[in-house]
């Protein structure tokens, strides 16, 4: 058998890991935190018909403790996932052990922390959005929806990762009276859950039939930019990005402090020319370690987990909970609020919810959709 990570999204530090027999010892890589992993994503090879077991050190970041009851995945197509039904930590060997329990039956598998979201996968979703007649390119895209490319070059592992778009939609018939809206996402690449929300959104707002997507796209206009850090997701990075790869992408969302932080400054910079005035929503999409709930992190102090909006969407979501938010870093959410001057700001994260599919984070997706439309109206 042999391990690959040659491949859109892929993680893992291949010069540390080996196998022996039917036992794959797995180590993971992290510039953000040396020594740890968060995001291992890679291909195995000559497994048909084998009984495999892997391990990985519970050297996880934010804690070892946080994998108790997470559930690793695997495909044999790279599209359609399955979770791994025997996932344990034994902390006496300071591992983190996962097996199917049964023999492969194809002769490669893709394995994963959770469901991967390739960069090359927002291309596929911009262009199939590209035909609807609610969507159209922000101001400061161009007709391809592309804001500017990222650079391109070698990741940590020496891969070359090629020049990637930077996409900005929006959907809405904007005017005068319209709201504001803004949707992002994929600021942090191993945060792949809420890439799937985020399709899930967009599929619903443009949605030619459901009264809620209606309502949305007559009182609004929506901006949106799918994916923030493209590199970082194809080098299979956890919070930084290609070129800084050691640096968090979202503490860096100040005109003082992107620089040359490409992606941030493209984006920050594309806000205020797509935006002429303040947002009503900012909604930043994000994905958490732990497998408890959804939840919202918003300034309590502001009143924020008060507006219409977010209660509609707790109504829907009652497994959603919510955090304070202290605007002490600049975050994507802080500049919103201290830059832009949104009138509300929301990070949202997702959980690596055990047996959690995509289609359940299509339909997170789209119940915050309907929660918008709840709030516009209680605003109109």
């Amino acid at each position: 058998m042999t391990l690959d990570i040659d491949f859109d999204s892929a993680s893992l530090d291949l010069s540390s890991s080996r196998i022996e027999g039917a036992r794959v010892l797995l180590r993971g890589h992290d510039n953000h935190y040396p020594g740890k992993w968060k995001w291992v994503h890679f291909r195995l090879r000559g497994c048909r018909g084998r009984e495999v077991s892997f391990e990985l050190p519970d050297s996880f970041e934010p804690g070892s403790d946080h994998l108790e009851r997470h559930r690793m995945v695997y495909s044999y197509d790279g599209h359609t996932w399955a979770f791994f039904p025997h996932n344990r930590r034994q902390p006496a060997r300071g591992i983190y052990e996962f097996t199917l329990g049964a023999p492969f039956d194809r002769d490669e598998v893709f394995v994963a922390y959770g469901i991967p979201y390739p960069a090359s996968r927002v291309d596929r979703m911009v262009e199939s959005m590209a035909s609807s007649p609610f969507v159209q390119p922000t101001r400061s895209a161009d007709e391809s929806f592309v804001l500017g490319m990222t650079p391109g070059g070698s990741d940590a592992f020496g891969r070359r990762v090629p020049p990637l778009p930077l996409y900005g939609l929006q959907i809405g018939e904007g005017g005068p009276d319209a709201r504001r809206i803004v949707l992002m996402s994929g600021v942090h690449p191993n945060e792949t859950p809420a890439s799937h929300m985020m399709e899930g959104m967009m599929a619903f707002l443009i949605d030619p039939d459901h009264p809620d997507a209606q309502f949305v796209r007559s009182h609004a206009e929506v901006l949106i930019y799918p994916m923030v850090n493209p590199e970082g997701r194809f080098a299979g990075y956890n919070r930084g990005t290609r070129e800084y790869p050691e640096r968090d992408a979202n503490r860096f969302w100040h005109p003082d402090l992107y620089g040359d932080f490409l992606e941030v400054r493209t984006i920050a910079e594309s806000l205020k020319q797509d935006l002429d005035g303040p947002p009503d929503y900012f909604i930043d999409l994000h994905s958490w370690t732990d497998t408890g709930r959804h939840f919202g992190i918003l300034s309590r102090e502001d009143g924020f987990h008060l507006d219409p909006f977010w209660q509609a969407f707790r109504r829907i979501e009652p497994r959603v909970n919510e955090e304070p938010s202290n605007w002490l870093n600049w975050s994507t959410e802080t500049f919103a609020f201290k830059i832009l001057g949104a009138r509300f700001a929301m990070t949202f994260e997702t959980m690596f919810v055990p047996n959690m599919n995509i289609d359940g984070f299509h339909e997170l997706g789209r119940n915050l959709g309907r929660a918008l439309a709840a709030g516009l109206s209680a605003r109109a």
